[in-house]
C-alpha cells in the first residue's frame, strides 16, 4: 500500500507471564493515538503461560484492540497447515513467537512489530504511529561506525552521565573485536526506504550480561537523535521493539537456539542470529534501516545473570568469527526471499569450512540443520503470498 496510515499493523509476542498490564498499557496507548482499527496483537503462549492470558486477551479486544493469544494447543493445530514448521518451532522457547509472526502475515499484515512482554510504550510516545516509517523514503544521518560496524547504544543516555556513556555500552550480539570509540561515528545525510525500524529502550538497555555485571546500566532515555545504518554497516538487532515490512519477515525466522556446543548451553541469540540475517538481506533488496524511535520501557524480567552468562558464551565466541562473513557476505537483490535463500547457502558452506575452539562438529551440525530451517521459513512464508 503506498498509504502507510492505511496499513495493517501487527505486534507480536510469546510470553509465559501475566499480560494483564502489558496489553493495558498497549491499548491505551494506542488508542489514545487513535490507531485501534489498524493495530492487532498477536501472543504466541508457551507451556508456561499462565492460566489467564486468555481472558486478558478477550478482555482487551472488547475495548476495542484486537488481541489473539494462541495456546500451545492452538498453536498446534494452527501448524497442522505448516507441518514443516512443527519441528523448526520448539515449546518452552522464545522460539514460540515465530508462529505469532506467521499467523499475523497470514492475516494480512503490512508491518510486523516484535516486542518482549516486558517492553512497554512510553506515556505520550505514538508507538505504533513511530514503527509506521516501515515503507517511506527518509532521509537521516548516516551511522558509519568503524570498520563496518555501528553502536547504537551511543543513541542513549545511561544514568551517571558521560562517565558513563564514556563505559561504551553495547549492545547484546555487537562483536567484541569491534568495539572500540569510533563505532559511534555518523556521518552525513543518507536517503532511502525503510525496510526495518529499530526502536530503542529506556530503564534497561538490551546489552549482554557481561555488560550488566561490571556496568549495572540503567538508561534514562534516548538522546532524540534518529538514524539510517549505512549500508554495508552492521549492528545488532534484537526482538525487543522492532518493526520489519511484509516482505522481510520472508527473512525473519527467530533462529531456534536449545543447542549443546562445546558443553556450553547455546541460548539468547535466536533474535541476534535472526537480525543479522534480515539486515544483511534489507542491504541486498535495497531497503534501510531506521535506528531510534519508538523508545519503549524495557521492564526486565527477573534474570540470573552468570546463567545469562552461560547461555550467550557459545554466541559471542560464534560471532567472533561470524562478524566477518557478515560483513562482506554478497546476496542477489531481487526480494528478501531470493536474498535470504542465498544467505542460508552461504552460511552453511562458511560455517562448513571453519576451524577453531567453537568450531566442532556438532557447531557445524547445528549451522546446517539452522540453514535448512531458513529455507524451510523462507518456504512456507513465500506461500503466503
Amino acid at each position: 500500500m503506498s498509504n502507510s496510515l492505511a496499513k495493517k499493523i501487527a505486534i507480536c509476542t510469546t510470553t509465559i507471564f501475566p499480560i494483564g498490564t502489558f496489553l493495558e498499557e498497549y491499548c491505551d496507548n494506542i488508542s489514545s493515538f487513535g490507531h485501534l482499527e489498524k493495530v492487532h496483537v498477536y501472543i504466541a503462549g508457551d507451556n508456561k503461560s499462565p492460566a489467564g492470558c486468555k481472558e486478558a486477551a478477550e478482555k482487551i479486544s472488547a475495548k476495542g484492540l484486537r488481541t489473539s493469544f494462541m495456546s500451545i494447543q492452538e498453536q498446534h493445530d494452527y501448524l497442522k497447515r505448516f507441518a514443516d514448521l512443527i519441528p523448526i518451532i520448539p515449546e518452552n522457547s522464545d522460539n514460540r513467537r515465530n508462529v505469532a509472526y506467521l499467523r499475523a502475515l497470514e492475516e494480512g499484515a503490512d508491518i510486523v512489530i516484535s516486542v518482549d512482554d516486558d517492553n512497554f510504550p512510553l506515556p505520550g510516545t505514538d508507538f505504533a504511529g513511530e514503527h509506521m516509517r516501515i515503507g517511506r523514503e527518509l532521509t537521516l544521518p548516516e551511522a558509519a561506525g568503524h570498520e563496518g560496524w555501528f553502536n547504537l547504544c551511543d543513541l542513549l543516555e545511561p544514568r551517571g552521565g558521560q562517565a558513563a556513556k564514556d563505559a561504551n555500552l553495547y549492545p547484546r550480539g555487537f562483536p567484541y573485536k569491534y568495539r572500540c570509540a569510533e563505532t559511534s561515528m555518523v556521518s552525513g545525510a543518507s536517503t532511502g526506504k525503510i525496510g526495518i525500524n529499530v526502536g530503542l529502550w529506556s530503564r534497561d538497555p538490551d546489552t549482554d550480561a557481561i555488560g550488566r555485571l561490571y556496568a549495572r546500566p540503567h538508561i534514562e532515555k534516548a538522546d532524540g537523535r534518529e538514524v539510517l545504518l549505512g549500508r554495508g554497516v552492521r549492528c545488532p538487532i534484537n526482538t525487543q521493539n522492532t518493526a520489519l515490512s511484509r516482505e522481510a519477515m520472508a527473512a525473519y525466522y527467530y533462529v531456534r537456539m536449545c543447542e549443546s556446543i562445546k558443553g556450553m548451553r547455546l541460548e539468547r541469540f535466536g533474535d541476534i542470529f535472526s537480525g543479522y540475517f534480515v539486515q544483511v538481506c534489507a542491504d541486498a533488496v535495497g531497503d534501510r534501516i531506521r535506528i531510534g524511535t519508538p523508545v519503549a520501557d524495557h521492564r526486565r524480567n527477573s534474570h540470573n545473570l552468570l546463567v545469562d552468562l552461560y547461555n550467550e558464551l557459545a554466541g559471542i565466541m560464534i560471532l567472533e568469527d561470524m562478524a566477518s562473513f557478515l560483513s562482506a557476505v554478497s546476496l542477489p537483490g531481487d526480494s528478501y526471499l531470493s536474498a535470504y535463500r542465498a544467505l542460508s547457502r552461504k552460511l552453511e558452506a562458511f560455517a562448513k569450512e571453519q576451524e577453531g575452539f567453537i568450531w566442532s562438529s556438532e557447531t557445524k551440525s547445528y549451522f546446517a540443520k539452522i540453514c535448512g530451517y531458513m529455507r524451510t521459513w523462507a518456504d512456507v512464508v513465500d506461500s503466503l503470498k
